[in-house]
């Protein structure tokens, strides 16, 4: 849309702002609701030892509407489903970071969860959904230091029929090694540009892991020790 390539130098200096201006915060688990760079909204909860703790937000005016649940665990992951609606006639920016403490690490693996989809609210058979951040629209981040190996969801521009909802960003995954500290934060940014008169709706998953070889892979890695081993033996 031509509307949106007009404010492409706003969106990427927004897109820089956010990735500099949202750090995780120790010992906070909730999520902090930006719209076009302002901060709207805040939701936090107390931490639980061994649950997963259920998190509600929203926030609202004449130009947008925002709406999700997400769950948060210490063990960790972090669940989200949220919409964003642009009532407004030109593009507006919608940036989420969802933080929460980790414990019981060291952790080896982070995975990565994401979708998305776009309803054309303004019926007029198009629409646009821009990343903002690095180019993903989730980008998880460990310690305050965002993955981008583990970031995910391209955006979409479909030509759709009026008033229909489409998939913008089918299901997908990543899962990168990491090495995390036993304690810290973990969290993640959902940053994106929507165009005026338009819905999206986004879900995914963060977590992090402790994954151990396969069976397999460890009984292959220990034939390859033990024919070096035996190659040493015959060269000496």
């Amino acid at each position: 849309m031509t509307s949106t390539l007009r404010a492409l130098p706003t969106f990427i200096a927004l897109s820089a702002w956010l990735l500099t201006a949202l750090p995780a915060h120790a010992d906070v688990m909730g999520v902090q609701l930006f719209v076009d760079g302002r901060l709207v909204g805040t939701e936090s909860v107390e931490p639980a030892p061994n649950a997963a703790v259920p998190l509600a937000f929203d926030a609202a005016n004449a130009g947008f509407q925002i709406d999700g649940v997400a769950f948060l665990d210490v063990d960790p992951f972090i669940d989200f489903n949220l919409t964003a609606i642009n009532f407004g006639g030109t593009p507006t920016s919608f940036a989420f970071l969802f933080s929460s403490p980790y414990t019981g690490g060291p952790y080896n693996t982070l995975l990565s969860e994401f979708s998305s989809d776009v309803t054309d609210f303004g019926g007029d058979g198009a629409a646009d959904v821009v990343p903002l951040a690095s180019g993903f629209m989730s980008l998880p981040q460990i310690d305050g230091v965002n993955v981008l190996a583990a970031a995910l969801g391209d955006g979409c521009s479909p030509v759709m029929a009026p008033g229909s909802t489409v998939a913008c960003d089918p299901f997908s995954t990543a899962s990168v090694g990491v090495a995390t500290l036993p304690d810290g934060q973990f969290g993640v940014l959902i940053a994106l540009t929507l165009s005026g008169g338009d819905a999206v709706t986004v879900a995914g998953r963060v977590e992090l892991l402790n994954e151990v070889p396969e069976p397999v892979s460890a009984l292959l890695v220990g034939l390859g020790l033990s024919v070096l081993a035996m190659r040493r033996r015959r060269s000496r």
